[in-house]
Parts: C-alpha cells; structure tokens; sequence
C-alpha cells in the first residue's frame, strides 16, 4: 500500500481516477476537484517538514481512504457519487 500511495501522490493517479469514474456517475470535474483537495489534504507535511500527513498514518490504502473521502462528500452534498455500487 505504501508504494502505492506513494505514486499516487506523485502524480500517477489516472488509473484510479479512471477506476472511481466508471463507478460513479459523478461528473468527471467534480471528481477531479475531490482528488485535489483529497491530495492536497493528505500531502500535508507534519511540522518537521519531514514526512506528508499520509505517510504518518499507521496504515494507508490510497482506495480506501478515497471512497471514504467521496462518501463524506457525498453525506455532506447534494451529489449523487454512485447509484448501488460501491466506489471501493
């Protein structure tokens, strides 16, 4: 998982991108708009400057934490993420 979240914040994210889009009928604006600020919350550094807010966390699967992000967006708006399938 850490290699994984890894490239993911590095950039190398289309592939999940592309995976959370053909499971939800969210529009692929908004989708790309809660990847940013999903990415720029989690890339955080801790106050040593050493080490991204994911990268303190004692397990971190970048799938997981993206389908619990949509949902919370989900809860909180009026979007509709998906329609009886799961996002994970």
């Amino acid at each position: 998982p850490a290699d994984e979240a890894r490239s993911f914040f590095n950039g190398e994210f289309e592939t999940i991108l592309l995976e959370f889009s053909a499971k939800s009928n969210a529009p692929p604006q908004l989708l790309r708009d809660e990847f940013s600020k999903f990415i720029l919350y989690w890339t955080e550094r801790n106050k040593s400057g050493t080490k991204q807010r994911w990268e303190t966390e004692k397990t971190f699967e970048v799938r997981r934490r993206l389908a619990t992000w949509l949902g919370n967006v989900k809860q909180f708006s009026k979007v509709e993420f998906s329609k009886g399938r799961g996002l994970a």
